[in-house]
């Protein structure tokens, strides 16, 4: 194996042995989920270090994330670097900015952050372009990034400025985010899409670049992609709204939807955040249990086949603060304390062998596992992304 290097911390040894292995011991940065006998144990190690796992949906940037993203054993997540109307500073808050604001140049020059980590190789990460890079990231031992966006204000006002985002590596795109208010440029009033919005999904489509539906649950403008799309696309985070729920979030998914996205070929990404989807419909943390009932309910309504991982993990300050929004040089900014948001034992991609650690212990057979951890979300890029180069 060869010598690698990092601007801030030496490899661990778990993430030492998995780089030269596929099937090692689970990692020792987390406490093995309670109840699993030694071989249900040594079962979910074994799936989870040899399979590929994605989590479509991310916006973490720091250096100590790629290095948690091997300690989980994630061969790739798409990162997110803006959602609509705010983006991430240096010291991990949210920023809404004073308009008008150069939105395509901050996320190219997000890219650019990434393109310089590639390049240096410490930490060793890819850049996603193609779906054999999944696979290359998963063999070299690389942190594998999907470039994405939560919303669509980068493209500016013509969809054939995806041309040149798609040549600095965007692969995968939403088309609404709902919190900036920045709505009316692809949705309109009714909740349909605008003209402007069928334009970004006609050149999504040609470029290879996968859409993303979240946030469009409940209006029109959801079937409207679904119909449209030549490919499937990624309902990238999103929870089921199933019976016990006693507090519907924005973005739960109604029965008629999720069989929606399984008729298409689509993949929901399972939701880890409290913040915006309350998986177990009170206002304490989900834990794994409530986690695994929403996994077993969409097998149930839509499918194996439409099940994956969207964990929108993002940078926090763990000290609350009195006052979430405050006046800056920048603009406005929410500071909060985001340390209880996270289904508890998930609270970081590092423990992400505890997640398929519960997928044993609820009986999924080894196949499944394999499909919610990566095998169903490489599918639908595959098709996405076909014929891109």
């Amino acid at each position: 194996m060869r010598r690698r290097s990092f601007l801030y911390s030496a490899l661990s040894t778990p993430v030492l042995a998995r780089l030269g292995s596929a099937a090692t011991a689970e990692p020792k940065t987390r406490s093995p989920l309670p109840g699993l006998s030694p071989a249900q144990l040594e079962r979910a190690a074994r799936l989870h270090w040899e399979s590929v796992v994605i989590d479509i949906h991310d916006h973490t940037w720091r250096l100590q994330d790629y290095d948690d993203m091997w300690k989980g054993g994630v061969t790739a997540k798409t990162y997110k670097p803006l959602a609509d109307g705010l983006y991430w500073d240096e010291r991990n808050r949210r920023v809404f900015p004073a308009e008008p604001f150069d939105w395509t140049g901050k996320y190219l020059a997000c890219i650019a952050q990434v393109e310089e980590l590639e390049k240096s190789g410490r930490p060793p990460a890819l850049i996603i372009r193609r779906i054999e890079d999944i696979s290359r990231a998963k063999k070299e031992g690389k942190a594998g990034v999907i470039i994405g966006n939560e919303g669509s204000l980068p493209v500016g006002s013509s969809a054939t400025n995806l041309d040149v985002l798609y040549q600095k590596g965007m692969r995968e795109i939403a088309l609404y985010w709902p919190a900036g208010g920045h709505t009316r440029h692809v949705l309109e009033e009714n909740g349909t899409l605008t003209r402007f919005g069928h334009e970004i999904i006609e050149r999504a489509n040609h470029l290879g670049i996968a859409l993303d539906t979240a946030h469009l649950s409940g209006s029109p403008a959801f079937w409207e992609v679904l119909k449209q799309s030549k490919s499937p696309v990624l309902h990238t985070h999103g929870a089921a709204r199933f019976p016990r729920t006693r507090y519907f979030a924005e973005g739960d998914l109604q029965d008629k939807e999720i069989r929606g996205i399984g008729d298409s070929g689509a993949v929901i990404g399972l939701h880890f955040c409290t913040y915006i989807k309350n998986l177990n419909g009170w206002n304490w943390s989900p834990t794994i249990d409530d986690l695994m009932d929403h996994i077993e309910y969409l097998v149930k309504v839509g499918g194996i086949d439409c099940v994956g991982i969207g964990a929108d993990y993002f940078p926090y300050n763990r000290k609350p603060s009195e006052k979430p929004f405050m006046q800056t040089e920048k603009g406005r900014v929410e500071d909060m304390d985001w340390s209880k948001t996270f289904v508890v034992g998930l609270d970081n991609i590092s423990a992400m062998p505890v997640f398929t650690q519960a997928l044993v212990s609820r009986g999924f057979a080894d196949g499944d596992i394999k499909k919610i951890l990566g095998e169903n979300a490489m599918r639908v890029l595959k098709q996405a992304w076909k014929g891109n180069t």
